[in-house]
């Protein structure tokens, strides 16, 4: 960043927020174009103010309709058969039907409105039907063929041309039925508002009255036709629901004579009862069948195997019999134990004691085997028991199926009979009570707020509609600026010159309404700083001058270039006011390089044909000879010379090089004016042999793209461009940048920190 940007003299470029929108970039676009963005919003109020004023007031009338949503008496098959009909769908459909064609066709014809101007049928739309219309007649007759229509009456024509006006006209005036028409619902409510729209109060109140009225009428009049084709269906559908009925209480009587049933219940809760035992019994037997089994399989497997095992049985050992002569054995081996440490084995008590212990176990062996006999008995017993008890159960279920069976052919034909009844007895109460309440019929919907003439108009509201053309004129011209501003590819202020050209803001040169007069005079440079010393066009100089210091404080520039882009940019201003706001301080030269387009001498008034920089290179004359003290503004000049076919071999000279350099000597500052760098090559080339390039861009001119061309041959020819003074700016149209006038113009707010630093 140059020192000239950090002492805050001019504005410095807008942080790089990426994509981010600058808004204040937009704010300054929009300020830039007010004019045209107010011309615009004022256009578009003017033209619809005019719009406005030359319509019909129209006037609003309202009537509102509760509309009920049970109606008890409606004599409906679902009313019939108890269906609910409170739906939102149901009050969609009122709402529709409010809309619908068939209810607008109606008041029409009420009020007789297709003869009223406002929907009758346009005379230019009659007079094309009335051209239109007998060419359709032959056509429909062409179809119809020769012979049908050589046979056709002309009444029958004339007939049918009036239908099919009658047609058009209704087709017409339900359009602007239609178009005036609005059903608005009240929310959360069962009411609805009737709008009607109409140039005449009287009207659109009777319309939206009438609307109602024939919406209820129609309403009743359908219930009606309904009820009697209900109430013809349902007399005629109660014969047939008699003999349905009559036929199904034979059936049924026909089958409890056949079967022989009185009391199907109580014979169904004794088989249900006998089918429980048996069940219980059952299981029983299979209990005791298991544990016989269980017992038996036991004490075969332990008598083949280990006989003295069976004795650990709890069967068997758990017998008395067994039990006992087990008691008998166990006492006498416990005598034979105490006699025998008394006796010997021969002892006679020793013998009887032996003797009964063989009669015990040969009783113990028989009991024995009884016990296994009754065992094996026992369990051939649970079989047997088990296959009887599951025979009867198997009886006793088919027994209970077939009462079932007979059940429930009992309860179809009971139901039947029933149902049929039920149904008979409902259509008969129904028909009765129709036949009783056939004149009466409930409205679906009641009017709760008639429409009553409106006494202002509801539209068009002319202020809003002027206020709404306005602002959206202001929005399409802020669009129309936006876009404009972002197709353009100009330069406007310091900071498009950092953004758009990444480059220094050296000064800014406002723009003087004087310059444009004395370029049509013939002076192609406008000498303001001359004119008035203490304008702000002289002021944005000593700025610059400013600029050209600060950037070369430790080694200040001699020799400075001054170029542009293309021509007619301002660059001869540029320099000849430079040079001279640089006279006030430093004995200047300003040179007139540009040798094929010199208008150095013409701005200063010089004479024509004066020697300058041309005649000293070609050596025709000295150099004193080509230089011109400007008394009004402190300075030497060197003009251009007499035009030259091929300047850039005199620029390109080793002579031009020397003449550089002798000036530098003489003077302190040497200010040189060069052609454009797009133009031609001249520029590059001194580019080349000054200290410092000074590039001016005319502001909202010069195409950014041919800016950075120029800076790009510049800089590849190792030119040293020191930055970039905007020429011919219009503060009053960059107000959002330049606001406060002239302090702000060139960045001075008058703060501590705005003073410029002591060199150093």
């Amino acid at each position: 960043m140059s020192i000239f940007r950090q002492q805050h003299l001019l504005p410095g470029p807008p942080a790089d927020d990426g994509d981010v929108i600058d808004l204040r970039h937009h704010g300054r676009a929009l300020l830039r174009f007010r004019y045209g963005i107010l011309g615009i919003g004022l256009l578009f109020g003017i033209v619809a103010a005019l719009l406005m004023f030359r319509s019909d007031d129209v006037y609003r009338s309202s009537a509102t309709l509760m509309i009920e949503s049970r109606q008890p008496t409606l004599p409906t098959i679902e009313d019939v058969y108890g269906l609910e009909t409170q739906t939102r769908e149901y009050y969609s459909t009122q709402f529709e039907l409010l809309k619908g064609r068939n209810l607008a066709e109606r008041v029409i014809r009420e009020l007789g409105l297709m003869g009223k101007p406002e929907f009758a049928l346009p005379a230019d739309e009659r007079s094309d039907l009335g051209e239109k219309l007998p060419a359709f007649l032959a056509e429909g007759g062409a179809e119809g063929g020769a012979e049908a229509s050589s046979a056709q009456p002309p009444a029958a024509g004339e007939a049918a041309a009036a239908e099919l006006d009658e047609q058009i006209r209704m087709g017409w005036a339900l359009d602007e039925f239609s178009r005036r028409l609005t059903i608005a619902p009240v929310r959360n409510t069962d009411l609805v508002t009737i709008h009607f729209e109409s140039v005449n109060p009287q009207l659109a109140a009777l319309v939206a009255n009438t609307l109602a009225d024939e919406f209820i009428e129609s309403y009743l009049e359908q219930r009606l036709d309904s009820t009697r084709r209900a109430s013809n269906w349902m007399s005629q559908r109660l014969a047939g629901l008699k003999a349905t009925l009559d036929e199904s209480e034979a059936k049924l009587q026909d089958f409890l004579e056949k079967e022989g049933l009185v009391n199907i219940e109580g014979v169904a809760a004794l088989n249900i009862q006998e089918l429980d035992e048996l069940t219980t019994q059952h299981n029983e037997a299979r209990r005791t069948r298991a544990e016989a089994e269980t017992i038996w399989n036991r004490t075969r497997q332990l008598q083949s195997r280990d006989p003295i095992a069976l004795l650990r049985v709890p069967a068997i050992l758990n017998h008395p019999a067994i039990d006992r002569i087990t008691n008998t054995i166990d006492t006498l081996e416990q005598q034979g134990a105490e006699l025998s440490q008394r006796y010997g084995r021969k002892h006679p008590r020793m013998l009887a004691l032996a003797s009964q212990r063989t009669e015990a176990g040969r009783a113990l062996d028989t009991q024995l085997q009884q016990v296994l006999a009754t065992i094996e008995t026992d369990y051939r017993t649970a079989v047997e028991n088990e296959r009887v008890t599951r025979q009867r159960l198997e009886a006793a279920k088919t027994d209970f199926q077939d009462v079932n069976g007979k059940g429930y052919a009992l309860q179809e034909l009971q139901r039947e009979v029933d149902t049929n009844r039920q149904l008979y007895d409902l259509f008969f109460t129904r028909v009765r009570e129709m036949n009783e309440t056939d004149s009466f019929q409930a409205a679906n919907a009641i009017v709760v707020d008639p429409a009553v003439a409106a006494l202002e108009p509801s539209k068009p509201r002319r202020s809003l509609v002027v206020f709404l053309a306005t602002l959206g004129g202001l929005v399409f011209g802020a669009a129309l600026a936006l876009a404009r501003d972002m197709l353009d590819n100009t330069v406007h202020t310091p900071a498009d010159i950092e953004s758009k050209l990444d480059s220094t803001t050296l000064g800014i040169v406002p723009f003087a309404a004087a310059n444009r007069s004395q370029q049509k005079q013939g002076k192609l440079a406008y000498l303001g700083y001359l004119d008035d010393t203490q304008s702000s066009f002289s002021e944005s100089f000593r700025t610059l001058r400013t600029g050209l210091m600060l950037s070369s404080i430790s080694r200040p520039y001699k020799l400075i270039g001054v170029t542009s882009s293309v021509p007619n940019e301002g660059k001869t201003t540029v320099s000849v006011n430079l040079a001279s706001v640089m006279g006030q301080m430093k004995r200047t030269l300003l040179i007139d390089a540009d040798m094929r387009r010199p208008a150095l001498a013409r701005s200063l008034g010089l004479r024509p044909g004066a020697p300058g920089l041309s005649d000293y290179l070609e050596g025709n004359v000295e150099l004193q000879q080509c230089i011109y003290p400007f008394q009004q503004g402190g300075i030497d000049v060197m003009p251009a010379g007499h035009a030259s076919p091929n300047p850039l071999e005199f620029i390109g000279s080793n002579r031009f090089r020397e003449l550089l350099g002798l000036l530098s000597e003489r003077y302190d500052q040497v200010i040189i004016d060069t052609p454009p760098t797009q133009a031609v090559s001249d520029a590059l080339m001194i580019g080349t042999l000054v200290d410092a390039m000074v590039y001016v861009v005319k502001a909202d001119s010069t195409p950014v793209n041919v800016v950075r061309s120029g800076l790009a041959r510049l800089r590849h020819a190792n030119c040293n461009v020191i930055g970039i003074a905007l020429n011919q700016v219009h503060p009053e149209r960059e107000t959002g940048y330049y606001s406060g006038g002239y302090y702000d113009t060139y960045g001075y707010t008058g703060k501590p920190d705005d003073s410029l630093p002591a060199p150093g």
